[in-house]
């Protein structure tokens, strides 16, 4: 017989103990008469084939970013894992979870895209590790993640979730000087016979971690259902803490495009301009539309050129006399000291702040 062989088996050793894989070609080697007389071996390096398709695979079934398995291949085992023979053990049950990043959107708009794609790497990375042997973690959208928990009782699932959630909630994100704090909504489901093709498992978790996100942080606080740290002056009506990174706002040297593209995504008509963690001025609609009715090519201007630098804050520890003042002439209330900016005070907010006090 004559031919080659190519086998993902077959390995030469190195003089440096390394194995060196290979394709073998056999030729016989005949007589005049026919008859065969010996064999010709020839051995074919492959080492760089394989380790280019190698490549190829890895490219074609992980996140380029993070690294971790992309969307179309969390499906994909996703859907093998749903075709087995359904398992009747609680502790053999499989859960998936959908998770998506609250507040990413601020970070992406008031510190880039480079900003947002480190976040998302250091989510990445914890999940990887905070995941047990054998779990599934995928990137399935721009902030959004899939994990499926294999042979994990619900109990053991909720558990799990919850860790996850405080981990992400933990993180605290440093980008050009300034901390965030950013949090995750987490949709839990456990697969069950009921559940047989993949849309319907991933529509259920969806749903789920929509819920999630509606009745959110920011949801249970407005409430008075979930508390967070208080400090007994004015930082206890801001709605949306700096602190806590939930302030849109721009730099003084960030052109009115991006400023204009932040009010625009986040639905709001003025921004804060933030210099060192504190508040250099305000930027607002009026202002903006001043600016560039005349001339389109101004909306590449730095803000600082165009913001209102005179600007009336409160101190924490001012009374809820002098902000009624300032809410009733109109305005929004802006809360900062010598030393820093610590959020915008609206009248929703002190409605709020009432309701949750008399309640």
């Amino acid at each position: 017989d004559t031919g080659s062989e190519t086998t993902n088996d077959l390995y030469l050793l190195g003089v440096d103990g390394s194995n060196i894989p290979i394709d073998r070609s056999i030729a016989p080697i005949r007589n005049a008469d026919g008859n065969v007389i010996g064999i010709v071996i020839v051995l074919h390096d492959v080492s760089e084939v394989r380790r280019h398709a190698a490549q190829l695979s890895y490219q074609a079934t992980h996140d380029e970013l993070t690294g971790i398995l992309n969307r179309r291949e969390f499906e994909r085992r996703l859907n093998e894992l749903l075709a087995k023979e359904p398992l009747d053990d609680e502790h053999e049950e499989h859960a998936v979870m959908y998770l998506d990043l609250d507040r990413f959107k601020i970070i992406n708009d008031t510190s880039g895209h480079a900003a947002g794609d480190e976040l998302i790497r250091q989510v990445s990375h914890m999940l990887k590790h905070k995941l047990r042997d054998g779990d599934m973690v995928g990137r399935l959208g721009g902030d959004e993640f899939g994990v499926v928990l294999t042979h994990c009782s619900r109990a053991d699932a909720c558990r799990l979730a919850d860790a996850l959630r405080q981990s992400v909630a933990d993180i605290r994100f440093v980008w050009n000087g300034r901390t965030f704090a950013i949090g995750v909504s987490v949709g839990l489901v456990v697969l069950n016979p009921a559940m047989v093709t993949l849309k319907e498992v991933m529509k259920a978790a969806d749903a789920a971690c929509y819920m999630a996100k509606v009745y959110n942080d920011n949801w249970m606080i407005d409430q008075g259902l979930l508390k967070r740290e208080n400090f007994g002056d004015l930082r206890d009506i801001i709605g949306r803490r700096f602190d806590d990174g939930n302030v849109v706002s721009v730099a003084a040297t960030d052109t009115l495009m991006i400023a204009f593209n932040r009010m625009r995504s986040a639905d709001i008509s003025q921004l804060p301009v933030i210099h060192e963690g504190q508040i250099a001025g305000i930027i607002d609609e009026s202002d903006l539309l001043l600016k560039v009715a005349g001339d389109a090519k101004l909306f590449h201007s730095p803000v600082q050129d165009t913001m209102t630098r005179q600007i009336e804050t409160l101190a924490p520890t001012a009374s809820l006399a002098d902000l009624r003042a300032i809410l009733n002439r109109g305005l929004v209330a802006i809360i900062a000291d010598r030393q820093h900016f610590y959020g915008l005070i609206t009248r929703f907010d002190l409605l709020n702040h009432l309701r949750r006090t008399l309640s």
